[in-house]
């Protein structure tokens, strides 16, 4: 399920192509760690080699969004001049 849906999200990412759009993809990513850290603490997953999987793919695609963010912004602030 968390697998999917961060998939769900790399994959809105690369059609995304204003701030506004990311920032909404940031904040969904953001609740699924949330809900995968409360299913964690509850014992409902698995807290091995499969989750720390997530982990690293969550922080990449929260790296990947962040640096879309700024890079967006940037030509913006460019194009401003």
């Amino acid at each position: 399920m968390y697998y999917n849906t961060l998939l769900e999200i790399r994959g809105k990412a690369d059609e995304a192509v204003d701030v506004d759009s990311l920032v909404t993809l940031l904040k969904e990513l953001k609740l699924l760690r949330s809900e995968a850290m409360k299913s964690l603490a509850n014992k409902k997953l698995d807290s091995g080699e499969s989750f720390n999987i997530f982990l690293a793919l969550f922080n990449d695609t929260k790296t990947e969004l962040i640096d879309d963010i700024k890079e967006i912004r940037l030509k913006s602030d460019k194009n401003k001049t």
